[in-house]
């Protein structure tokens, strides 16, 4: 296939079909002229299929590379930021994950201690209550004796008159 411009000796580039049904094909120099053309006579857009890929392939030019150099340069130094801020990253996390297990073990052995200090103050409550009790029954046998020994007898023999037969 040639390009639909007579004179044109550029390589094929775009496969297209005219608004009347014609197929045809242009370069990439004359794909602005086809869709001028198919304008003027009030027929819509031209749908271009690439009909190879390496010739719309333009080479860069010198601008073009420095900028695509400038940019590469760029990325690189962002990336080496990004890798430091990364490490940094990473150790701080490390850090913080040895200080964690150092609080993890610390809560379990102040959770240890707190069930001991806990099971102490249960035998305590337990301690008092027994004595509590023992005070109460203590009171009152003692009342109970009080009332049993008459209040005028004397407290001790050496205070009992000597009485015989």
């Amino acid at each position: 296939m040639n390009c639909f411009s007579t004179d044109c000796k550029n390589p094929v580039v775009y496969s297209f079909t005219w608004g009347w049904g014609a197929p045809a094909a242009c370069c990439a120099a004359h794909q602005i002229h086809a869709q001028q053309i198919h304008d003027a006579q009030d027929r819509g857009k031209i749908a271009f299929a690439v009909i190879d890929e390496d010739a719309v392939k333009v080479p860069l030019g010198r601008d073009e590379r420095t900028q695509l150099i400038a940019a590469k340069m760029s990325a690189e130094q962002d990336g080496d930021a990004v890798r430091v801020r990364a490490a940094e990253l990473f150790n701080e996390n490390t850090s913080l994950q040895a200080e964690l297990r150092r609080l993890r073990a610390r809560d379990t052995e102040s959770q240890a201690q707190l069930r001991d200090r806990e099971a102490d103050i249960e035998r305590l409550k337990t301690e008092r209550d027994e004595a509590l009790a023992s005070l109460h029954e203590t009171r009152t046998e003692l009342e109970r004796v009080t009332l049993l020994v008459p209040r005028e007898a004397p407290a001790t023999p050496r205070e009992r008159p000597h009485t015989v037969g």
